[in-house]
Parts: structure tokens; sequence; C-alpha cells
């Protein structure tokens, strides 16, 4: 009989603890920043300073890192939870996201990324995404993209992850 202190994972995919951007949206003409702090194939855990209730349904836009060239991946989902966070200068929110549909070539790109992060957890030499947050920044604030990171987004982002550095 296992303890009262065990932990038994009850996910049904493994997550994978990364510091990615992320935008999301109910309505495209209102996109908001935020930043994934864990990913798997069914979920996504992220940080945001906007408060938005639970069984919200958002589509999301993670984009995906490789030596700083940015791939994205796009879902549609729910949040399933929300907790206030507050650590040091930043004060925010984490949500869980359940993620209910994305297209076969958005899932397709999502398990490359997903091997390639395993590939890099079993290499010593393996860098973890986004050691140097000031190339991240200058990459994240010069990509093209469908629709333009406002300097409010790009600054939400950049306290996101200057929090985490920390």
């Amino acid at each position: 009989m296992p303890g009262l202190n065990s932990y038994e994972e009850k996910r049904q995919h493994p997550r994978y603890f990364v510091r990615l951007p992320l935008d999301y949206w109910e309505i495209l003409d209102v996109v908001q920043a935020g930043l994934v702090a864990n990913i798997s194939q069914s979920g996504i855990l992220f940080h945001s300073v906007h408060k938005m209730e639970t069984d919200l349904n958002l589509t999301v836009r993670v984009y995906l890192s490789g030596e700083y060239n940015l791939d994205q991946v796009e879902g549609s989902g729910r949040i399933v939870w929300m907790n206030v966070h507050q650590e040091q200068d930043w004060k925010g929110y984490k949500y869980g996201f359940q993620i209910v549909g994305m297209a076969s070539g958005d899932q397709d790109r999502l398990k490359q990324y997903f091997l390639k992060l395993q590939e890099e957890e079993l290499s010593p030499h393996g860098e973890k995404p986004f050691d140097d947050y000031e190339k991240y920044i200058a990459a994240l604030s010069n990509r093209k993209r469908e629709v333009s990171l406002t300097k409010r987004s790009l600054r939400i982002v950049n306290d996101i992850l200057h929090w985490l550095k920390n």
C-alpha cells in the first residue's frame, strides 16, 4: 500500500518543462501573450497577466524553438483550472489548458519537438531552451507573424521570462 505522501502520475501523456512564448485568443482580433511552463500532447500549463475564467474556450499558438528558429503549433481547447501566481515583482495567473483539437500537421510538429527535447535531455551537452534570454527576446521581437506582437505583449513575455530566470 503506497504511503500518504506518494505521488501517482495520472496524466495520459508525459509533460515537458519548457519556456516557450504563447499567444492565445477567444476572438482573433484580441490576441494576448503568455509563457508556457510545461506542455504535453493533451495540455499546457502557462503563465499570463490576464485573468480568465475556467471553462473558457480559446485558441492557442505555441512557438517552438530550435536554436532560436521559431516554429509554431496551434490548437484549440479550454481552461480547466486557474491559480493566482505571485513571486518577487511579478503577479499574474497560472492556467491549466486542455488541448481539444489540433491539426494533424501541428500534432506531428509537436511530437517531433518532444523527441528533440528527449534527445537533449539524454545529451550531456544539450542546451536548455532559451538559456540566453537576450537572444530569445531579440528573436521573438524580430519574427514575422500573422498578428503582430505588440510592445506591451513583448514586455509581458519579457517580464515573465525575467521572473522565471530569477
